[in-house]
């Protein structure tokens, strides 16, 4: 996703890319793990970020991969509706009124978790999350 896509997403003119960990290798099977996101340009501390990271598990192993990643226990979900399964949660943010959701669902190659932290309601955080999930 490009960033002119996740200014768009996040609501905001400009977005400056993350800097994460990249690519790493995780078990069961050596899955390439890929971790990339955006934040609002702006100095503010509670400018609006979001991620996401991709699991690529060989076919054999893509279904117990996915169902041993569970959400957060105590997160209040939401309904998602992205890729051949998924799950949503959000939950109020450490900013002012702030709020961030999580959607993690899979596809008949990869597994997605994404992430957009810090906008002004528990919608727009759905709604940025699942436009971010429909980008991928």
């Amino acid at each position: 996703i490009g960033a002119a896509a996740a200014a768009g997403i996040l609501g905001v003119t400009k977005v400056k890319e993350n800097v994460y960990f990249g690519h790493t290798k995780q078990s069961p099977d050596q899955m390439d793990v890929l971790e990339c996101g955006y934040h609002d340009a702006s100095p503010d501390p509670y400018a609006p970020f979001m991620k996401f990271v991709v699991f690529t598990p060989i076919a054999a192993d893509i279904a117990a991969v996915y169902s041993g990643m569970s959400p957060p226990a105590g997160m209040q979900t939401i309904d998602t509706h992205v890729g051949t399964e998924s799950s949503g949660w959000i939950r109020s943010w450490a900013g002012p009124g702030l709020s961030e959701a999580h959607i993690r669902f899979r596809t008949a190659s990869n597994i997605f978790e994404v992430e957009v932290v810090g906008l002004h309601s528990a919608d727009a955080a759905t709604d940025a999350a699942l436009r971010l999930a429909g980008n991928l």
